[in-house]
């Protein structure tokens, strides 16, 4: 810091005009000592935030170490140049009484240091009469950070965060912060006003002191990629702060059998009032499903999801099959391979034994689970990817529209399996489910077809084909929309009356 006379005595030596020398002293950056004072002329800071807009200089230390460093270095040169002999020697600091300026850091600041020499010289009375003598003692805030960042704050939220996260059972963690606008505009518009570019941003620096203190303190660490635990620190407008966890989810893989008809694979929410239970328009119970909000009552997805969500304790459960089989359909042999995923679980060893014998005993009459291992979330877009190849087997019993004599079944299924085995079909996507599936021509794999008599009105078939084939309108034909049909074929409709997975080959 310079220390500059008031009047300028002009040097006998000095045979250089002024005019010959080439600088521009608008492109003269202010020291930072000169920088902070005109930072603490606008608004009070705190020692953190002083120093975090200069933590890309003098690294290896921390903001409050810098902030210390510079409010010390102008306290120093205030306190050396009160020490001087004459009045005039006194007052040459940036031609401001250095009172002032000890008055701004212990006022805009909470400087002790600069504190302690005011009072040094509390008895010299003519130092402070430029001074604005207030007789208010206003309780120090941060202009930018609201106090958040002082050692107070920094413990009152960490151990908020220790106190819910007791419930969490993790290895590693990750701090963030959201701002809420007020509070980012702030730090933009004092930034930007004082040209600020080498320093810290208030959420990295909220971020890193309590992630700090939590390291120490749970003596785990912090991990960038798929923390087991996500900590977000919510900064709100009225001035409170949320804290909210979510942990890393939990991938469990399987395989289900289902023994019943009419049990869909997910939850179905009821069509006419979309899960509300009430008519939007009327804010009557809904008719349709008599207020529960559902199409069915259960579903495979809510029968073993609900005991993953007990048994760790999880916010809600995600199913992901392998392909799905239609609501009135069986799926017997090895059963379907699926993943339930758990979403912010709080408890992550789980005993997968005893979650599935007490699933599978609450359950027997409806669906089996077992092969039950953790995984990964890249497991579930392999077992999606890999269904619509597979083969798959299935057994039909079929309605026809017309009385059938045996011999005739037998010659229109000779016909059948000429045409279709080892055959290529096209199949459009059927009319049930065109309002939920994109409306385009696939080409499935029949393996083999074989089939049965049963009486005049009813036959029997055994179909293995590629994974995804649309096995009632392999039958009746979708009004042409899968080509060829067994009811093309036959030459007449048919309506698959029961139907039945009963091997997905990718157990083999």
């Amino acid at each position: 810091m310079e220390n500059r006379p008031l009047k300028k005595k002009k040097s006998d030596s000095d045979d250089v005009k002024e005019e010959e020398i080439p600088i521009n002293y608008t492109n003269l950056s202010p020291s930072l000592y000169q920088k902070t004072i005109d930072l603490l002329r606008s608004s009070s800071i705190c020692n953190e935030c002083i120093g975090r807009q200069f933590s890309y200089l003098g690294t290896a230390t921390s903001n409050f170490e810098r902030a210390h460093a510079v409010l010390l270095g102008i306290t120093m040169e205030c306190h050396l140049i009160l020490s001087k002999t004459t009045f005039e020697e006194r007052i040459t600091l940036y031609d401001q009484n250095p009172i002032e300026i000890l008055d701004l850091l212990a006022k805009k600041a909470d400087f002790v240091p600069a504190k302690k020499i005011i009072d040094q010289f509390k008895d010299k009375k003519f130092l402070f009469s430029t001074l604005s003598i207030s007789s208010e003692k206003n309780e120090f805030k941060c202009h930018l950070c609201d106090n958040l960042l002082l050692p107070k704050s920094i413990s009152e939220i960490y151990k908020l965060i220790d106190l819910k996260a007791r419930n969490y059972e993790f290895t590693d963690f990750l701090i963030g912060t959201h701002l809420n606008a007020a509070q980012a505009d702030k730090e933009d518009e004092f930034r930007a006003r004082f040209n600020l570019r080498n320093g810290e941003s208030f959420k990295a620096n909220l971020n890193r002191l309590i992630g700090k203190k939590l390291q120490e303190f749970w003596e785990k660490q912090p991990k960038y990629e798929q923390p087991g635990l996500m900590i977000t620190i919510n900064l709100e407008k009225n001035g409170k702060t949320d804290i909210n966890l979510r942990s890393l989810p939990l991938y469990f893989r399987g395989r289900y059998k289902k023994w019943v008809r009419n049990l869909p694979q997910t939850h179905w929410h009821c069509f006419e009032c979309r899960g509300k239970g009430f008519n939007k328009f009327t804010k009557k119970v809904c008719t349709e499903c008599g207020g529960t909000g559902d199409k069915y009552p259960s579903s495979i997805h809510d029968l073993i999801g609900n005991e993953f969500i007990k048994a760790t304790k999880g916010e809600t459960a995600l199913f992901h099959g392998a392909g799905r089989e239609d609501i009135d359909a069986r799926c017997l042999g090895s059963g379907r391979s699926f993943i339930i995923e758990i979403r912010n679980p709080k408890i992550r060893n789980v005993d997968l034994i005893e979650v599935v014998q007490f699933l599978n005993e609450k359950n027997k009459f409806k669906i089996f689970v077992d092969s039950l291992i953790s995984t990964t979330k890249k497991d579930i877009a392999e077992i999606k990817r890999l269904s619509e190849f597979l083969r798959k087997n299935y057994n039909a019993l079929v309605y026809f529209a017309q009385p059938i004599s045996e011999n005739e079944f037998e010659k229109k299924l000779q016909k059948a399996e000429e045409i279709l085995n080892d055959s290529i079909i096209n199949q459009r996507t059927p009319l049930r489910v065109v309002h939920r599936r994109s409306d385009k021509t696939r080409k499935k794999k029949i393996y083999s077809i074989t089939g049965k008599y049963v009486d005049s009105r009813h036959g029997f078939f055994k179909i293995n084909s590629q994974g995804g084939t649309y096995i009632k309108e392999l039958i009746h034909g979708d009004d042409g929309r899968t080509n060829p049909s067994l009811s093309k074929i036959f030459g007449y409709s048919m309506l698959c009356v029961e139907l039945d997975v009963v091997e997905i080959e990718d157990s083999k």
